[in-house]
């Protein structure tokens, strides 16, 4: 996949887009389910897959390993993104993910939008 202005989605074996949208969708805080396939995270995972490959078409499948993956973030993850990380890491066989987000000692938390960041003097 590679999204820009115009978006250009291969659909990786599904039959149709719907299907592959539908692995892209999480409960919001309300617990209504919603769709994340077309948010930024999902691009950045993306441009991931899309390094991997280049790799792979430049020397070859068997001489590309991903040992690794640090994900560095504001907020945590929501369900959708982790679920998609937790993929990746089967995919490419992965020994190692690591997934950083801004933390709240006092809260106890990760943050979970711009407000907590404010409080934890990361953004004004």
């Amino acid at each position: 996949m590679w999204f820009s202005s115009s978006i250009n989605i291969k659909l990786h074996g599904f039959d149709k887009i719907e299907d592959l949208i539908d692995h892209f969708k999480a409960y919001n805080d309300e617990g209504k389910l919603i769709n994340r396939f077309f948010d930024s995270e999902v691009k950045v995972l993306d441009t991931f897959d899309d390094a991997v490959k280049r790799l792979e078409t430049k020397y070859g499948a068997e001489q590309v390993e991903v040992l690794g993956m640090e994900v560095k973030t504001l907020y945590e993850p929501c369900a959708s993104c982790k679920k998609q990380i937790i993929l990746r890491q089967q995919i490419y066989k992965m020994k190692e993910v690591k997934v950083k987000a801004a933390w709240s000692v006092k809260e106890g938390k990760f943050a979970q939008g711009n407000k907590d960041l404010i409080e934890m003097n990361l953004i004004k």
